[in-house]
């Protein structure tokens, strides 16, 4: 599941709606949001905020230290999507608009072609 949409489960304190309903009523509520929270750190906008492993195994293995509480996912994205009008010449006296979808984070995507 895209962070997205866990980020807005938990946001709206719904972090149960993430689980399978094959699992049925066999689980530990307070493990799951637990998992789901510590998940939610490791994905952090802020580099320095994400825990290193040794943490995470130990937030995960002991119920008796307080989990932070988790910011916006690095890689977040709504459900609204920005656009832009990209202008691209088709020939030199013709010039086409489209309308392009772009990520909030401005990344570049590179198109690998085989050897």
């Amino acid at each position: 599941m895209p962070n997205g949409k866990v980020w807005e489960h938990w946001r709206r304190g719904e972090a149960l709606a993430l689980l399978d309903a094959s699992i049925g009523d066999s689980y530990a509520q307070n493990e799951v949001i637990r998992c789901v929270q510590v998940g939610l750190l490791c994905v952090e906008e802020d580099v320095s905020r994400r825990p290193i492993m040794a943490s995470v195994v130990y937030m995960l293995n002991s119920n008796s230290v307080i989990v932070p509480t988790p910011h916006r996912p690095a890689f977040f994205r709504s459900n609204r999507s920005e656009s832009r009008v990209e202008e691209v010449g088709v020939d030199q006296s013709n010039t086409e608009r489209i309308l392009t979808q772009s990520s909030v984070n401005e990344a570049s995507i590179t198109e690998l072609y085989p050897r």
